[in-house]
């Protein structure tokens, strides 16, 4: 016995010191080599693991000859700074646990200027359409229980064919991008009066809701190109102030206009792919940017976490004037099995106080879904 935990300590000492280097390449070098940057997503695993090896930490024979006793106490001190370190990045913004795990998911009838959105990565070879749709949108309870905006991403294919049409019955308004592949986005509404893009970013989809009252950028489903991007930009920042300057002439108690950005951008599964994906990212980004004056929330399987550098750069790339992103589920909350890391965001102004994110079970699909309730 005494053998063997002798092995577990010195394999877990080494694995997590070669794993905390490893970390702190992708950290540095992430942006600039995907291979390393797939490594920044698993802080929370690595807390887990420093702590574990802190825990039992090996004899002096494991760390170097003849290691003195302080300086094993400095090495495990170290070690257990840096695993409660990555523990804290991993649970911030400590106001949100709570909410988070509470088992109040029900949906409750809308009041004024309450919105709710269901969003989930519905995965597009999923065999129980039925069953991931009934816990985002209980079709059997009264309309008005339901969430306004539905948003799935992965919704195509012979898989979810009947189960859209469905869907169809019960929202009025509806944009998508339907090709057969896991790029395939639909997003539902209530709302008549509002207004759905699919934009194509880097020639994959980003759907844009737009809800009645706010001006429209009516940007086409063609692909855009960097300039066409620009052009874009500066006609919906120009729309944005004009509305602006419009609701500051009216009533204080007039709601701020809301849209919405469902976001999925490539896996970075090869050099292209990660670039693309990051392409993607700095072209949401700006358009983001532009919609400042709005009250705006972007949902998405972002095919990154909150870890990585090329998250911090899109979200220092969407920042504004008046306003910038921040989160409404913790860092480290995994949303995508069977690695149990988190690459579905949720994202709000960051002067949106009443929003209320609650996190669904995995069922069907590889992805959590979310209930989001938003004022």
């Amino acid at each position: 016995m005494h053998i063997l935990v002798q092995f577990l300590s010195r394999l877990l000492f080494w694995l997590a010191i070669i794993a905390i280097v490893v970390m702190t390449l992708s950290q540095l070098l992430g942006r600039y080599v995907w291979q390393l940057e797939l490594f920044s997503h698993y802080v929370p695993h690595l807390a887990v693991l420093t702590l574990l090896a802190w825990s039992i930490f090996p004899n002096r024979d494991a760390l170097f000859v003849k290691a003195t006793l302080s300086y094993r106490f400095f090495i495990r001190t170290i070690m257990a700074i840096v695993g409660i370190s990555l523990a804290v990045w991993s649970l911030q913004p400590f106001s949100l646990i709570s909410n988070m795990f509470t088992s109040d998911t029900s949906i409750k009838p809308n009041l004024s200027n309450h919105m709710t959105i269901a969003y989930q990565n519905v995965n597009i070879n999923n065999s129980q359409t039925n069953q991931t749709l009934q816990q985002l949108v209980n079709l059997s309870s009264h309309s008005n229980l339901q969430p306004d905006v539905v948003a799935l991403v992965e919704a195509g294919g012979s898989n979810w064919h009947s189960t859209l049409i469905k869907l169809a019955k019960y929202y009025p308004s509806h944009c998508g991008n339907s090709e057969s592949s896991p790029f395939a986005m639909q997003v539902f509404t209530k709302n008549m009066a509002s207004h759905c893009n699919i934009i194509m970013l880097s020639g994959f989809p980003v759907a844009r809701l737009e809800f009645s009252g706010a001006p429209s950028i009516h940007l086409a489903s063609d692909d855009l190109s960097d300039t066409d991007l620009s052009d874009a930009v500066l006609s919906n920042a120009k729309l944005s102030q004009t509305s602006t300057d419009a609701i500051a002439k009216q009533s204080d108690s007039l709601t701020k206009q809301k849209v919405l950005y469902v976001a999925h951008p490539p896996p970075p599964l090869g050099r292209n792919f990660a670039s693309l994906r990051n392409q993607y990212l700095q072209q949401l980004a700006k358009l983001i940017k532009s919609d400042q004056h709005y009250s705006v929330m972007v949902v998405g399987d972002f095919n990154l976490s909150a870890f990585s550098p090329v998250y911090r750069d899109f979200m220092s790339q969407s920042k504004a004037d008046a306003s910038y992103l921040r989160r409404t589920t913790i860092t480290g909350l995994p949303t995508w099995r069977p690695f149990g890391i988190g690459i579905d965001q949720v994202l709000v102004n960051s002067n949106e106080a009443s929003v209320n994110t609650k996190a669904m079970d995995w069922k069907g699909s590889d992805h959590r879904g979310f209930i989001i309730k938003w004022w």
